[in-house]
């Protein structure tokens, strides 16, 4: 160990994330109530995910293409990895939707209205051994020796390269300690060396732009380029975080536990048909919300992130943790680890040369006297004359005559002295502001972050506003040098809002004009589904859970309950040949009380369970997890869990909502749309349609948890109902493995033909896929549209159905702002139906932004369309319409939603067959569930050690149900 160092180091920025059971869900695992056999590991390869953005291309020039995102279309990303553009890639389509009406909607993008002419010279940056970190490669770059040898008016992307108007090769030596006033010994003198590699010129993405020469690889360096000449100028004044711009200022708010939250200005430039129709570049400007550390001292932040009273209560833990020999893997250890690689300031009296910076290797499990170290004496050569042990308390109240808490841990910075950990006592560090946070929040946290994020239109169109004057562009001299011109007007489409269709139930609808609001109501009185639970419920049950601390609700509660569940069921049309059995479960019993339950159901009417019915105590997500996975997987019966909050009130209209979902789960449906679709085309629904949704949900970042990939298929003609089946698919791996689309579609593929075909496969396959980004469209089709192919040969070898494939995305920046009264609702935001074709959509490709759906809170988010395969050569106009009118067919509500149904279903289906993981869950005491801890040992496992989840009971129709509404 040494004394603390005197060199200044800054904190490395890395970029990453921060962080209806049927009334509460959680995407955590489940434990079975009883113990089922564990499946073989799936050997997918999570390292091998063709996804993998990190290609070069074909011209072998530099450029990171990741941080353009999604902006330059399936063209583009086809040319960044050097490959053909697709023969069969859907064109834009020759003229814009005409359904509906006309109206004027806002966009937050900013059109760029000149861009330079003159060639700008691209260089290779190499510093030290090329291995450095970026703290250290932005402070040699921004060294006075680098600056004074290249001039004024570089840009450096932090990493490999830079740009300038000028072509230089040249090698600089840097004395960081000359350059900070300290003595040298040699030590911090760094090498860079600056090489000329290629002209970066606009006529080529001028020419692409003009429709008279294809995307290609000086297009990409153009628009490269001009990605970080934007962001040149903002990068010198506010904390960058990949694409978006923080300051510490008005706009933020306190979260708990250490972290606060800040307001801040997103940036992106792509190409984008423009409103008045012609091809060109625009930046889409947005808010950013972002996580930060709170600014305080260490030792508060301790207390907040180990949830602590204060500072005695946290020593004292200290104290009992190494006592009980639990320091390492326990509880504080674990909380800490969320304060590693963050950057404090080091200060305290007498110190000399002022605060110093480091950044937090690891708490130690030793106090100050524990922590021991050697002062070496030298000579002027750096030879050691003599050396002593001390210890951190004494040698603090010794030369700086500084009293240190004896109690509480100290902290190893990342820097080493002569090879030795730097050992710092906690209460002399503070953290710096402007760190981001990067975890997962707590249900608080993320309770205060919604309500700070969430804002109305108008006021989001004020915080645009405030971003843009934060980014400053007409004073920005890096933009004017360059000859970079982008607008503060904001760009206004001609849009379309599409006619909403009719919401048909059985024997009455809610017609167009009321259905365009984008809500309806079920009664009273009470409308009677579009379609029943197909078999009438004779043999089902409802348990009221003892879980200890006595009945969730009393007998007369249940009772009053199940005959209002009966008579409102009756009410919608539903088909009930016999009152529920009423039973009292007691958690205690585990397995035994499913076990009792299903007997009891089953033999009271001498036939096997039809539904279960489950009344909990309270809001604890593992008792949720538990019930659904073990009726899923060991007794193949769908069922409904309700907390006895609300079973107490007894409120038609909250029985109406679980109904809708009950019905489904029935084989039911609640209501079918009918409209325009019909029109443009009558035979829509007489082809053998199909429509799949797939979609893989992912972990929290740092979770060693599996990625699970979902299918939904359409089980119904009128592409109402969907079977949905779900798997693990390697570790944060985004497209579905071979293994995945055999083993899940295989399932639903051959009920399909049964129940819909008419014993054939589709004649038309609708491919709905959720999440991906451009870079990985080509993978959608090169692996998982080639995999269903097969599937379909498999079935049957003459089977050729027409694929559609669209891509839906949500994760985006894009925002309606309405120009005209007569297309927003009574919060600023668009009605549903507003379909946008240009302003910010591609200028050459099959895209567009639709909002279906009316927005309960804050500013309404269209989801992105983007066709990627047409073998079906369905038109513009009607794929929009299904599109839209599809939103109102989704079966567990009375609204529009914002995606559509097969895509929706399969992220629901995703998140929960969470609880099917073999990984037991536990209860954190505070009503939520989540997986149990794994070991020291478990932290090692590869991504390819993922195991699949527990199958579904497979011989009681389970897996065609809609089990996961």
């Amino acid at each position: 160990m040494s004394a603390p160092g005197k060199k200044h180091v800054q904190r490395e920025k890395k970029a990453g994330t921060s962080g209806s059971s049927e009334e509460k869900s959680s995407s955590s695992g489940g434990p079975t109530i009883r113990d089922s056999p564990a499946r073989a590991i799936a050997g997918f390869d999570g390292n091998r995910d063709p996804a993998d953005l990190n290609v070069p291309y074909s011209a072998g020039v530099q450029v990171d293409v990741r941080r353009l995102a999604d902006g330059i279309g399936f063209g583009g990303w086809s040319a960044t990895r050097g490959f053909n553009l697709p023969q069969n890639l859907p064109p834009r389509p020759a003229r814009p939707n005409q359904q509906g009406r006309a109206v004027k909607i806002g966009l937050n993008t900013f059109p760029v209205v000149q861009m330079p002419t003159k060639p700008v010279y691209q260089h290779d940056v190499n510093i030290g051994n090329g291995a450095e970190k970026r703290g250290l490669i932005k402070r040699v770059w921004n060294s006075k020796a680098v600056k004074s040898a290249l001039g004024p008016g570089w840009i450096f992307d932090g990493n490999r390269i830079a740009w300038s108007q000028e072509k230089k090769s040249l090698n600089i030596d840097v004395n960081l300690d000359e350059e900070t006033g300290r003595g040298s010994r040699g030590r911090n003198v760094h090498k860079i060396t600056i090489r000329f590699t290629n002209a970066v010129r606009f006529d080529s993405l001028q020419g692409y732009l003009a429709g008279r020469a294809p995307f290609d690889n000086p297009c990409l360096e153009a628009i490269s380029f001009l990605d970080h000449l934007m962001r040149q100028t903002p990068s010198q004044t506010y904390t960058q975080i990949k694409k978006s711009f923080f300051a510490r200022g008005n706009q933020r708010t306190l979260l708990g536990n250490g972290v606060e939250a800040f307001k801040g200005v997103f940036s992106s430039i792509r190409v984008v048909l423009g409103a008045e129709g012609k091809p060109g570049l625009s930046v889409n400007v947005d808010v950013a919300n972002g996580t930060f550390y709170t600014e305080s001292k260490l030792h508060d932040a301790v207390v907040n992130f180990c949830n602590k009273r204060d500072l005695a209560d946290f020593a004292a833990e200290f104290a009992r943790q190494r006592r009980e020999n639990r320091w390492r893997g326990g509880p504080l250890q674990t909380s800490l680890k969320r304060l590693l690689k963050v950057g404090v300031r080091v200060e305290y009296r007498n110190q000399k040369g002022g605060p110093q910076d480091f950044i937090i290797s690891r708490f130690v499990d030793k106090t100050p006297s524990e922590a021991k170290f050697k002062i070496e004496e030298r000579d002027e050569n750096g030879d050691v004359t003599s050396s002593r042990e001390t210890n951190v308390l004494e040698y603090y109240r010794n030369k700086y005559e500084v009293i240190l808490n004896n109690n509480l841990p100290v902290v190893e910075m990342t820097k080493k002295v002569r090879g030795n950990p730097t050992i710092i006592p906690m209460e002399l560090c503070t953290l710096h502001g402007n760190q981001r946070y990067p975890f997962k929040l707590d249900e608080r946290q993320t309770s205060g972050m919604i309500k700070f994020a969430v804002t109305l239109p108008q006021d989001r169109w004020s915080a645009i506003e405030h971003g843009l004057n934060m980014l400053n562009w007409e004073n920005d001299p890096f933009l004017r040098n360059y000859g970079m011109n982008i607008s503060k007007k904001m760009t206004v489409s001609n849009a379309r809002l599409l006619p909403a269709p009719d919401v048909h139930f059985d024997k009455s609808s809610v017609k167009s004009a009321m259905a365009s609001s984008g809500q309806w109501r079920l009664g009273p009185p009470q409308v009677r589904f579009a379609q029943p639970n197909k078999k009438p419920l004779k043999s089902w049950g409802i348990c009221f859970i003892n879980a200890g601390r006595g009945l969730a609700v009393d007998k007369t509660t249940a009772e009053t309950f199940s005959s209002k569940l009966v008579e409102i069921y009756k009410a919608h049309g539903g088909q009930i040949a016999a009152p529920p059995t009423l039973f009292v479960g007691n958690w205690n019993e585990g397995s035994k009380m499913l076990q009792t339950f299903w007997n009891t159901v089953g033999n009271k009417v001498q036939a096997e369970p039809q539904i279960f019915f489950f009344i909990i105590p309270d809001r604890d997500s593992s008792r949720y997890l538990a019930l659904k996975k073990t009726c899923e997987t060991q007794f193949g019966i769908v069922s409904q869990v309700m907390q006895a909050a609300h079973v107490q009130k007894c409120q038609p209209q909250y029985i109406s909502n679980v109904l809708m979902k009950v019905n489904a789960k029935l084989g039911g449906v609640t209501a079918r749309a009918v409209g325009t679709l019909a029109k443009l085309n009558p035979k829509f629904l007489d082809q053998k349609n199909m429509i799949i949704g797939a979609d893989v949900s992912h972990a929290a970042p740092g979770s060693p948890a599996g990625s699970m990939a979902a299918f939904t298929v359409s089980m119904d003609k009128t592409l109402t109902r969907y079977a949905g089946l779900c798997d693990t698919n390697g570790h944060r791996v985004e497209i579905i493995s071979t293994a995945n689309v055999e083993s899940l579609l295989g399932e639903l593929f051959g009920p399909w033909m049964r129940e819909v075909g008419g014993g054939e496969m589709p004649q038309r396959i609708i491919y709905m896929r959720d999440g991906v980004s451009e870079g990985q469209y080509q993978h959608v089709l090169d692996n998982e549209v080639r995999d269903i192919k097969a599937l379909c040969k498999r079935f049957n070898p003459k089977a050729d159905p027409k694929f559609v494939v669209v891509v839906a995305s949500k994760r985006h920046h894009i925002r309606f702002f309405p120009q005209e009264p007569s297309a927003k609702d009574q919060n600023g935001n668009p009605k549903p139906g507003t379909l946008v074709e240009s302003g910010v959509t591609h200028p050459f490709e099959f895209d567009y932004y639709l909002c279906p759906h009316k927005a309960i809170k804050g500013t309404a988010r269209p989801v992105h369309y983007h066709v990627i395969l047409n073998e079906a050569n369905i038109g513009a106009e009607e794929l929009q319409q299904m599109t839209f009118e599809h939103s109102f067919q989704y079966i567990r509500s009375t609204t529009s939603v914002s995606l559509h149904p097969a895509v929706y279903y399969a992220h629901l289906a995703s998140n929960r067959a969470r609880a099917h993981e073999q990984k037991p869950i536990v209860s954190d005491g505070k009503g939520k569930g989540k997986l149990e801890k794994s070991s020291e040992a478990d932290t090692i496992k590869t991504p390819t050690e993922i195991p699949p989840l527990t199958k579904m009971y497979p011989n009681r129709g389970i897996m065609t149900s809609m089990w996961y509404i």
